[in-house]
């Protein structure tokens, strides 16, 4: 291996390593896609969709950075967290979590 310098943007490095994340959170909406099938469909329904996904990536970025902040270990996965929210809202009386 050669070790060599070279010059580039700062604007580009910037960007490379400042994504933190915003690219975690692409990756993790893209994973889990409401929207892979839905062609032909209304401009607002695709819209609709993208925001359902960008929200329950967000809930589940606060839940794993809550669990990590207090040095705990996640209870679900980003599949789980993700099978919990389709269960609670498919039958909420079963599925929704309750405080013990």
């Amino acid at each position: 291996m050669v070790n060599f310098k070279f010059l580039r943007f700062s604007m580009s490095h910037n960007y490379n390593h400042q994504m933190n994340d915003n690219d975690i959170a692409d990756q993790l909406r893209l994973v889990y896609r409401l929207m892979r099938f839905s062609r032909n469909q209304k401009w607002w329904w695709a819209l609709w969709l993208w925001g359902l996904e960008v929200s329950k990536v967000n809930a589940y970025m606060m839940y794993r950075r809550y669990h990590e902040l207090r040095g705990l270990t996640p209870e679900y996965s980003h599949f789980e967290f993700q099978e919990a929210i389709g269960k609670a809202w498919i039958d909420p009386i079963n599925h929704w979590p309750t405080r013990n």
